[in-house]
């Protein structure tokens, strides 16, 4: 929101009877679960006036769009990725490794994350246990969870600027062998070159159940239920069977693979090269094809609406576009070009989704939204759109 300001809770006076308390011992200073002491009914009304406000803001009419709201379970142990930080301090006996205080240095160590998978909690504590007597500095731990066929297991991540001990290496192949870890990457210590310990790369399933293997630290969805809630309504609404297809912002396939095997013809966009890379490798395990193009989203709409001016090719009948946070300005134009008949967007924030379906709706309308609860106890929210002439 334009008049958004953040506050700080100074101090509590009064109890609301609506309150809960938050089953994790540390809400109040990791503040990864800001809301967690509000039930979870009042949580979803929240997101969903917020959604609202922000459509009348960017001249929106919330009466004119069916706005469907669902929140998949489970509510807690949901999570298949976090990241963690480590850093230990001068005449320390071991790091501390959690997660940091809001916006300060201090890193906050949880006995047990409640919102993360078991199977991922499992791998946090043994990780702890065995790395925290070892590790020096400061810095990043990524942990995920693969979750495809026989291969699943945590992965884990390191990047920091301190070189780290032989040690170090020894305990990450250990616990490879123990079956605690599939895989790690280290990149530490100025090194240009990451070291690779077994298989570090995350696999996940699509919405028809496809593995899919996922580029190192790249962008994945972190909740079990995500493939399904997003996937269904993007197939679903999108209607893609036999239509020229669009796919922007791709990543490395979450909702390319479905799209291929169901469109006449299907060109994924993706400007980070190791996703598209990563997307063409998944695209082949599964004997399908696409046009993939590493490239910007508006540079490759920008060719396309040459493309059809020229009459060397026809317009899209679907566009699919996930953005990142900040959403889809510039494309926005480019699809006003287009017209395509039908768009699914795909949001993570209200706002920025508000602003860009105000400008696409005046050519094609908006029609449907589903507000999806994927993430409780955050204030983090998912938006699945139609479009539609």
């Amino acid at each position: 929101m334009k008049r958004a300001r953040r506050a700080s809770l100074l101090a509590q006076l009064t109890a609301s009877e609506a309150r809960v308390t938050p089953a994790c011992t540390v809400v109040e200073r990791c503040g990864g679960c800001p809301i967690a002491h509000a039930p979870r009914a009042m949580q979803i009304e929240a997101k969903r006036t917020w959604v609202l406000e922000t459509w009348k803001e960017h001249g929106l009419d919330p009466s004119a769009t069916e706005l469907e709201v669902a929140a998949p379970e489970p509510a807690s142990g949901y999570r298949l990725r976090t990241r963690l930080a480590w850093a230990r301090t001068k005449n320390a006996p071991s790091a501390a490794i959690g997660y940091r205080e809001g916006d300060a240095r201090e890193v906050i160590t949880p006995e047990r994350c409640v919102v993360l998978d078991a199977r991922l909690e499992h791998a946090r504590a043994r990780l702890t246990d065995a790395l925290a007597p070892i590790l020096v500095g400061t810095g990043e731990l990524r942990l995920g969870l693969s979750l495809a066929g026989d291969r699943a297991g945590a992965t884990c991540a390191f990047d920091s600027p301190d070189a780290q001990s032989p040690a170090f290496y020894t305990q990450l192949e250990a616990l490879r062998l123990a079956g605690v870890l599939l895989g790690a990457r280290v990149k530490v210590g100025g090194a240009s070159i990451a070291t690779t310990i077994g298989e570090p790369r995350e696999r996940s399933l699509d919405p028809d159940g496809r593995s899919l293997v996922a580029p190192i630290g790249g962008f994945r969805q972190a909740h079990v239920e995500a493939a399904s809630a997003l996937g269904s309504r993007v197939i679903a609404w999108g209607r893609p069977e036999g239509l020229d297809v669009i796919e922007l912002h791709a990543g490395h396939g979450h909702f390319t693979l479905s799209l291929a095997s169901r469109a006449r013809s299907l060109l994924a966009v993706e400007i980070d090269r190791e996703a598209t890379d990563t997307l063409r490798e998944n695209l082949g395990t599964h004997g399908l094809t696409a046009d993939v193009r590493a490239e910007d989203a508006t540079q490759a709409l920008d060719r396309v609406v040459k493309d059809v001016r020229a009459k060397r090719r026809g317009a899209p009948d679907l566009v699919v576009l996930d953005p990142p946070r900040t959403g889809a300005r510039d494309e926005t134009t480019r699809l006003e070009a287009l017209a395509p008949a039908r768009i699914v967007y795909v949001s993570c924030d209200p706002d920025t989704f508000a602003r860009d379906a105000a400008r696409l709706s005046r050519t094609v309308p908006l029609r449907r939204v589903a507000l999806l609860d994927l993430f409780p106890d955050t204030l983090h929210t998912e938006l699945v759109a139609l479009f539609a002439r």
